[in-house]
């Protein structure tokens, strides 16, 4: 899955309206004034943080702690039925591992709903 499909399949996931704008991606919140606002939770830690949150995510950095897992980011969806565990390793940047690791737990949920 390309990062198109799956900020695709996370807005979905979220129940979010969205259009793609160029190459941006923007969420449409306000159907009355049509109000298009720019949304990358893959490169905005804010936009990740509010998507793991709407959709309950557990998020764990994994830094030199685990020696089975170390220098990975661990996202689960710990209160639903069918859960998912998605690991992204830093591989030098354990902040985009993040972002990358709540987005595509996200467009897993997507493909579900």
């Amino acid at each position: 899955m390309n990062d198109r499909e799956m900020l695709e399949s996370a807005a979905n996931a979220c129940g979010f309206q969205w259009r793609w704008f160029g190459n941006r991606f923007c969420t449409v919140r306000d159907f009355i004034v049509m109000r298009h606002e720019h949304w990358d939770p893959l490169g905005d830690d804010g936009d990740a943080l509010r998507l793991a949150m709407h959709l309950e995510l557990g998020v764990v950095c994994k830094r030199e702690s685990d020696t089975y897992e170390k220098n990975t980011s661990v996202v689960t969806n710990p209160y639903c039925a069918n859960q998912i565990r998605i690991t992204q390793p830093h591989r030098g940047y354990p902040e985009s591992a993040t972002r990358r690791a709540i987005v595509r737990a996200a467009a897993e949920i997507g493909k579900l709903a």
